[in-house]
């Protein structure tokens, strides 16, 4: 569990554990751009962070990586 706001390093930490992650960093041969990807958590975090007096709920899905990086296809964000 991680408590916005975080940085890269301990999302990566965290983000280790999962076997799904061991997947994303090598991709059918490929090295994907899992810098970018805790770049985005990192900021998702400061978001959080940000909003930490809100009730709110984000979804971003999907989150696109290839090798030179990510893109969000679509995200939602609700503010109450």
């Amino acid at each position: 569990v991680l408590r916005a706001p975080f940085g890269a390093g301990e999302a990566a930490r965290v983000l280790a554990t999962l076997p799904a992650w061991h997947a994303l960093v090598r991709w059918r041969g490929r090295t994907l751009a899992t810098d970018a990807v805790l770049a985005a958590i990192e900021r998702i975090g400061w978001l959080a962070h940000d909003l930490r007096a809100r009730d709110f709920e984000l979804e971003v899905n999907p989150l696109l990586v290839h090798e030179d990086g990510c893109c969000a296809i679509d995200a939602r964000l609700r503010l109450n």
